[in-house]
Order: structure tokens, then sequence, then C-alpha cells
């Protein structure tokens, strides 16, 4: 590849990582809650905390199942 197509694609993941998920610093006295879900195809999971009254991510967990030998 050339260097605009570098550029190109760096500036992509920089766009990438700025809007990302921005995860919180855990709060010990706040309330926690472990949302999950899973199917046929994947399962996947959060843990996060009710902060001032609106729920932050502290971090998250997704798997796809492949081969899908479910």
């Amino acid at each position: 590849m050339d260097r605009p197509t570098y550029q190109i694609l760096f500036n992509g993941l920089k766009k990438a990582l700025v809007a990302a998920a921005q995860l919180s610093h855990w709060h010990t006295t706040a309330e926690t809650g472990l949302i999950v879900d899973g199917s046929d195809a994947a399962v996947g999971a959060v843990i996060q905390q009710k902060v001032t009254g609106v729920w932050q991510p502290h971090g998250f967990f997704s798997k796809a199942w492949f081969p899908y030998s479910c």
C-alpha cells in the first residue's frame, strides 16, 4: 500500500477509537449489574454500575460461536 492509503486507514482507526465505549472507574458502593445474553450464534455480557442515576459500563465480552455447532 502507498502512504496515502496508510494515512486513510490510520485516520479511520483514530476515529473508531474515539467513538468506542468509554469505560469508567469502579465505585465500591454503587449498584452493580451483570447483563448477559446468548443464542445459538453468539454470547455476550456487560458489567455496569449505576452512578448518579446513570448506568455506566465497566467491561464487556462477546464471542461468536464458530463453527456454528449448537
